[in-house]
């Protein structure tokens, strides 16, 4: 049997090859762009977690900054109560070896509270369903 090959003219088992690789080649493009479409939105999350990790940090710096300037200018018994703590705190740094003035216990001090926003981790974080962030801690 010779194939009827007229131009657009062709035999059967032709058609019907041309019609499953077209069905295939659509199938793997869906496929392909639902694919494309998880990956970028999860890109999209992840981007805008961080964002917004980016935001809460620098607040809760700005917060710790003006809690601690806020104390500097204290003054009668809650700058005395201030003051003592800053004290105990020089006095265990001494005891570990670390000798310092004044100012550098409070920066120090100050350096440690900003050292424990670890609470916003990125390798701490589920997200549960696209409009919920939870944080494990």
């Amino acid at each position: 049997m010779i194939p009827l090959e007229h131009g657009h003219l062709t035999n059967m088992t032709v058609y019907e090859s041309k019609i499953a690789e077209r069905a295939a080649t659509k199938l793997q493009n869906i496929w392909r762009g639902k694919k494309n479409r998880e990956k970028s939105e999860h890109v999209a999350r992840v981007q805008a977690f961080q964002q917004a990790r980016r935001v809460a940090t620098q607040t809760a710096k700005e917060r710790v900054e003006k809690d601690f300037r806020n104390k500097e200018l204290l003054t009668g018994v809650k700058r005395h109560t201030w003051d003592a703590k800053v004290r105990i705190f020089q006095t265990r740094k001494k005891a570990e070896g670390i000798g310092m003035d004044r100012d550098a216990a409070v920066r120090s001090r100050r350096f440690e509270v900003l050292r424990r926003l670890h609470f916003v981790d990125v390798t701490r974080v589920d997200l549960t369903r696209s409009w919920v962030v939870s944080f494990r801690i």
